[in-house]
């Protein structure tokens, strides 16, 4: 049997109903990740500012001077990237594993490195202010020369670690391992008073 529509009834119908086919295409099309779309844009100098790369694979990448401000790196690995010089302002890198990535000179600042692996990591002179690291590993990063300040390591992995010649003003601490790391003496007050763990092992430099 045919079901005839008037010019109103079509109206009624079919016009939400194409509004219900047109916004479920454009949720997909902004749900997909950015991974999966145009991963050859993630280069040397590329803008990917707010880009959603949550889960992807990254490693040995060259990623100098690249624009991630923003950007969605949750779970993704980035081993061995090279991102010397980046902007990784205010980043979501929860349980991104960067081992033995470098980072040189970037802008880490108000990023979230919530259970992120930055093992080996080179962050020698980073933008490290106000980044949220809680149960973060850092075991055998060189941190030489970033800026901590008001960062939160809180539980954090630091053993072996290279952090002589960082300002430690209003970075937390509290229960991160310090086995073998290496810090200036001149915060070691301060650093008793975080409660750190194996605070006995740490290597006090000049």
């Amino acid at each position: 049997m045919k079901m005839m529509f008037s010019g109103k009834e079509m109206k009624r119908y079919l016009i939400p109903l194409l509004v219900s086919i047109c916004t479920l295409s454009l949720w997909h099309c902004s749900s997909t990740p950015y991974s999966e779309r145009d991963l050859r844009r993630v280069d040397k100098d590329a803008y990917l500012g707010g880009a959603n790369l949550m889960f992807a694979d990254l490693s040995g990448k060259n990623m100098r001077g690249a624009d991630l401000t923003g950007a969605k790196l949750t779970g993704a690995r980035l081993m061995g990237a090279d991102l010397t010089g980046a902007s990784l302002k205010k980043a979501d890198l929860q349980e991104c594993d960067l081992s033995k990535a470098v980072l040189r000179g970037s802008d880490l600042s108000f990023a979230n490195l919530s259970k992120a692996k930055l093992s080996g990591t080179d962050l020698t002179l980073v933008d490290l202010r106000a980044t949220y690291g809680n149960a973060s590993d850092f075991s055998r990063a060189n941190i030489r020369g970033a800026n901590l300040f008001g960062a939160d390591l809180s539980n954090a992995n630091l053993s072996f670690a290279d952090l002589s010649m960082v300002d430690l003003t209003a970075v937390k601490m509290q229960g991160a391992n310090m086995e073998g790391t290496i810090i200036s003496k001149k915060w070691k007050q301060g650093v008793l008073r975080q409660k750190v763990r194996n605070y006995d092992t740490i290597v006090w430099v000049e």
